[in-house]
């Protein structure tokens, strides 16, 4: 593990309420879901997080000074995109991330069989996707896709796996690669939880009636013959508002396209 530390010419006040994580890396052998078990011992008390994989949020919790706790988790290891390219680029880490005052006494690592795992994909924009961090960390104001935080709200046994890159739209999502990675990895029993709208309204041609339902409707039948079940995301709404003080609803039409078609 490498501990971070913070410059030297840092003010103090620069690190009120802010941590440095503690940072494992695991080299693994192949793609898959691994199943991570880390005990953690309290230093001197109080809140703790670990992250897994691209800063996915799998435990949160106090953990008083003196206290051990047992954490344990499914990640994945999959090819993605990167922002930009359209060629699928490998992933041979497991990473880990521990904030706040712990320390990681032992981590093991099992690379779970597809008949013990079931996996939620996310498809979207970068309101789902995952994004960095700067350190040191503010965990009440760092930017996050909401993707990364799905995986503490999950029960045992399920792996959030996001493969996107952000400014995606439907049509981009094929178009940049990402649905090739996606498809072929989509098992009996998985979830497919797809979120666009932010961007397709920057697009002419992918209007919420026209071209953005075609392309949601095109992945609803595609999730369900790989025998997945496909969940229709309405756009994370903006923080618009009126000189007046109303709410600004930029994705109005999307929303109620997204409700059509689960309607349909």
């Amino acid at each position: 593990g490498v501990h971070a530390r913070a410059a030297a010419e840092l003010p103090a006040g620069e690190l009120a309420g802010r941590a440095l994580p503690l940072w494992y890396k695991v080299l693994a052998p192949c793609e898959g879901v691994y199943r991570l078990r880390l005990t953690l011992h309290g230093l001197y008390g109080g809140e703790v997080l670990v992250f897994a994989g691209r800063r996915r949020l799998v435990w949160r919790g106090e953990l008083p000074a003196g206290r051990e706790q047992v954490v344990e988790a499914l990640t994945d290891l999959t090819p993605i995109i990167p922002g930009g390219e359209t060629r699928p680029a490998r992933d041979d880490t497991l990473d880990v991330t521990v904030i706040g005052p712990a320390a990681l006494l032992c981590l093991t690592v099992e690379r779970v069989t597809e008949d013990r795992a079931r996996r939620i994909f996310v498809l979207g924009d970068s309101t789902v996707t995952d994004q960095t961090a700067a350190v040191p960390y503010a965990p009440g104001t760092s930017y996050a896709g909401w993707g990364q935080m799905l995986p503490w709200y999950l029960p045992e046994g399920w792996c959030v796996s996001i493969l996107v890159n952000g400014a995606a739209t439907t049509e981009s999502f094929e178009e940049e690669g990402h649905w090739a990675v996606v498809e072929p990895r989509l098992r009996p029993g998985d979830f497919c939880l797809m979120q666009f709208g932010h961007n397709d309204q920057k697009r002419p041609h992918l209007t919420a009636r026209g071209g953005y339902t075609r392309r949601l409707r095109n992945y609803v039948k595609r999730v369900r013959a790989r025998g997945a079940v496909p969940v229709l995301v309405t756009p994370l709404a903006r923080n618009s508002w009126t000189t007046g003080g109303q709410y600004n609803d930029l994705l109005r039409d999307y929303a109620e396209a997204v409700f059509a078609l689960g309607r349909e």
